[in-house]
């Protein structure tokens, strides 16, 4: 588990100082439970969209379905529940995402994009 949480925080660097694109970052909503979302695109120009919470001790790798310049749309299953979801992540303006989810559970959130200095 220390290595997973160690990649994704060597993933924050390239997340945040390697990308060009505004919908690339690290997304959090303060009103959930403590999970994270971030969102890069390697260098295929393919999208990558990984969850995780330190508070749960879980990571959920999404699968992408779609992407464009503004949204990616992905989709997974939650190994806890069995629970399949759909998630449409939309960049509204700079710091700010909407994600829907859709399937076994369903809302939509915003989300903010943190900073790490």
């Amino acid at each position: 588990m220390k290595k997973a949480i160690l990649a994704i925080a060597m993933l924050f660097n390239v997340a945040i100082y390697g990308t060009n694109n505004d919908i690339e970052g690290i997304w959090h909503d303060s009103s959930d439970i403590g999970y994270y979302i971030i969102i890069m695109e390697d260098k295929q120009k393919e999208y990558k969209v990984t969850s995780f919470s330190f508070r749960e001790n879980h990571i959920v790798k999404e699968t992408i379905v779609e992407s464009g310049e503004d949204y990616v749309i992905t989709k997974f299953v939650n190994p806890d529940n069995n629970w399949t979801v759909k998630c449409n992540y939309k960049f509204l303006h700079e710091g700010f995402l909407e994600v829907t989810y859709s399937g076994d559970y369903n809302g939509t959130y915003i989300l903010n994009k943190k900073e790490i200095n």
